[in-house]
């Protein structure tokens, strides 16, 4: 992934390489290893559901964007850094994030769920005393670290890919992630001997761009191109294209 951030920069489509001084160009990063919401595909592009969205909230603020990938455990200090203007990357608003970067309205929600073998147990209960996994510096693997005994292990996984190939493998009994994000890998071949096991966790469920401290327009800039997105359908329409339900 660390190669990968420094290859993977595409210009928003619709807008060519302007060099005009009244275009402003705006660098956004994403991890590019979370689908459905931003993976690289066969080609070598970025594609997913932040991808998408961020392309249509470029076009609607008349900006031309570059996005970048970035590996996630380092995403927030590229921002603060200055490598990039802005992250959209299904980052979930957290006081400790907040710390350090500053967060626009909501653009999605999503409960965590924990994912196991159909029928292996039932509650978050049960999970305790078995290997589980999540993705490291995430809400998901803060949530299990701080909240559950674990006489098996607690197993930290650098992307989502690498936590289900080892649900997969058996190296974890169950893996706890966004609900949406596990709604992709449930419906995949690989996925369907896999199911959603207790209860939806209802803890830093709003999912926000992040941008800089201190950098108030742009934060406005963004609210005011969410809300257009919403209420002219484009929202929408990318939302069906990855999920038949709402996420919003």
């Amino acid at each position: 992934m660390i190669a990968l951030a420094a290859v993977v920069g595409t210009t928003a489509p619709g807008r060519a390489a302007e060099t005009s001084e009244d275009v402003r160009v705006l660098r956004i990063a994403t991890e590019g290893a979370y689908p459905p919401f931003n993976y690289v595909d066969e080609s070598g592009d970025l594609g997913g559901f932040d991808v998408d969205f961020t392309w249509a909230l470029c076009a609607v603020m008349e900006v031309e964007c570059i996005l970048v990938a970035e590996p996630w455990n380092s995403i927030i200090d590229g921002l603060v850094e200055n490598r990039y203007d802005a992250i959209v990357a299904s980052m979930s608003v957290t006081e400790e994030r907040k710390s350090r970067v500053a967060f626009t309205d909501k653009y999605y929600s999503t409960p965590m769920r924990f994912v196991a073998k159909r029928d292996s147990f039932v509650g978050k209960t049960e999970v305790k005393g078995r290997a589980v996994g999540a993705q490291a510096e995430t809400t998901s693997f803060d949530y299990l670290k701080d909240g559950y005994p674990f006489g098996q292990g607690l197993y930290a996984f650098e992307t989502m890919e690498e936590a289900y190939a080892a649900l997969l493998t058996g190296e974890v009994e169950a893996v706890l992630t966004d609900s949406l994000v596990a709604w992709d890998f449930l419906k995949s071949e690989p996925g369907q001997a896999f199911s959603f096991v207790g209860d939806p966790i209802y803890t830093d469920t709003e999912i926000a761009i992040a941008v800089r401290k201190g950098d108030e327009d742009l934060r406005q800039s963004i609210n005011r191109a969410i809300t257009l997105l919403i209420i002219n359908g484009t929202y929408q329409e990318i939302n069906q294209k990855y999920f038949p339900f709402s996420i919003y």
